[in-house]
């Protein structure tokens, strides 16, 4: 029986494109509407250019800020291993990450269902906004149908740049087992089993924001992130001769 625990810090510095990569445009990957002035997927009024605001890629802005700090990390883990013979092997392990000042750049899924939900004018910042004219419309107006002064501007483009979001915090076990055959002249087989489950997966979008659970769920912020996941493996040898067969599963739920 062999008992073990650890704990570690780490950090990530930056990298040179985080850091100093020009901004640049591009496109949102997905389509979205104007949370002011297309809220249902149809504009407010004839001003609203449907092509452009509504269901429609905007302009996005990417590329480095040169104040970005480093990433930081603490993790700890605690488990056993138990061998009561050489054919036969248990452990586990419990385990806990927490990541403060992550670095990354938001997916405009994150900026236009979070962050436009709060603040739906500018995204608190995130969104910038077209210039108006001394005339009281935006550029980019049709000059027939001029956006009315009460009516808040449409979106220029969508600020992406990499930027320290809020706090990530990991914590599951893993489980490992392995069974050991001797088949005689028939050779040896192997059978084990390696596991992982995600009990808690809380991240921030920004500091000092609600914290969202993740933990089984698929978002465009961190993909998929699977409740349990595992590999389950039959291995043979005979001579020179061996084989193998995996199955590998991921429950989101």
């Amino acid at each position: 029986l062999l008992l073990r625990s650890s704990f570690n810090t780490g950090f990530r510095a930056p990298s040179l494109p985080d850091l100093f990569q020009p901004r640049y445009f591009s496109n949102t990957a997905d389509t979205h509407n104007d949370p002011i002035r297309c809220p249902t997927g149809s504009g407010i009024g004839a001003f609203v250019d449907e092509g452009l605001e509504c269901d429609a890629q905007f302009q996005n802005q990417l590329g480095g800020v040169s104040t970005l700090k480093p990433e930081k990390s603490r993790q700890a883990s605690i488990g056993f291993v138990f061998e009561p013979g050489k054919d036969f092997t248990l452990s586990s392990d419990l385990f806990w990450i927490q990541r403060r000042n992550s670095l990354q750049a938001l997916s405009d899924t994150t900026v236009f269902d979070y962050y436009a939900a709060i603040d739906p004018v500018t995204a608190q910042g995130r969104f910038v906004c077209n210039v108006r004219t001394t005339n009281g419309s935006f550029v980019g107006d049709d000059p027939a149908k001029p956006t009315p002064a009460n009516v808040p501007c449409s979106i220029n483009y969508v600020v992406q740049v990499q930027e320290n979001v809020g706090t990530y915090t990991l914590r599951g076990f893993d489980v490992s087992a392995a069974y050991s055959i001797d088949m005689g002249g028939w050779g040896k087989t192997k059978v084990s089993m390696d596991g992982t489950y995600i009990e808690k997966y809380d991240y921030q979008f920004a500091k000092g924001g609600p914290v969202t659970n993740n933990a089984g769920l698929f978002t465009a912020a961190n993909g998929a992130v699977y409740r349990w996941r595992h590999v389950l493996a039959f291995n043979w040898n005979m001579g020179p001769w061996g084989g193998s067969l995996g199955w590998v599963l991921g429950v989101q739920r």
